[in-house]
């Protein structure tokens, strides 16, 4: 209802500023341009796994490095 006086449609971002809650209408999509990214990540052979896709990210003695 609130957002429906401030004439704010759609998606919002919510953030903390100062003690307070800041709600602003999302200007872009969220992960806009991703694709292209990813597409020129692969051009460029940029796109090798980090880690190995074999570990066990859930064993109890695993941690990032």
């Amino acid at each position: 209802m609130m957002l429906k006086e401030l004439e704010i449609e759609g998606d919002v971002d919510l953030s903390i500023e100062n003690e307070k809650i800041i709600i602003r209408p999302l200007r872009s999509k969220p992960r806009e341009g991703w694709d292209r990214a990813f597409g020129l990540m692969h051009e460029w052979r940029d796109d090798a796994l980090l880690m190995s896709e074999h570990i066990d990210a859930e064993m109890e003695d695993w941690e990032w490095k």
